[in-house]
């Protein structure tokens, strides 16, 4: 990607994405190929990016920002998850 006539990589949620694509297809191939999972669909697979340091989430498209967390927001959100007893509810992202 170029940007103002600087070549520049492409933003960190949609390497994620592009992973989350990769892992999921990786997943359901592997599961397909076992007798005791041939009929059963791959879990759900997201992707987050997790700020740390001094990071924010400034420059960050609006329509990116849903995947990107804090490393305060990531641990806070399974903290919630585990004082629920609900350990395989998807995370829920606030935007």
């Amino acid at each position: 990607m170029v940007s103002d006539g600087v070549g520049i990589d492409s933003s960190p949620v949609a390497k994620i994405n592009d992973i989350v694509r990769d892992v999921w297809k990786l997943l359901t191939d592997t599961l397909k190929k076992h007798p005791s999972t041939k009929g059963v669909p791959a879990p759900n697979v997201q992707g987050l990016v997790v700020l740390t340091g001094s990071a924010d989430r400034s420059g960050i498209e609006g329509s990116e920002r849903a995947k990107v967390l804090s490393a305060d927001e990531f641990i806070a959100s399974f903290l919630v998850l585990k004082s629920r007893g609900k350990r395989s509810e998807t995370l829920r992202v606030k935007s």
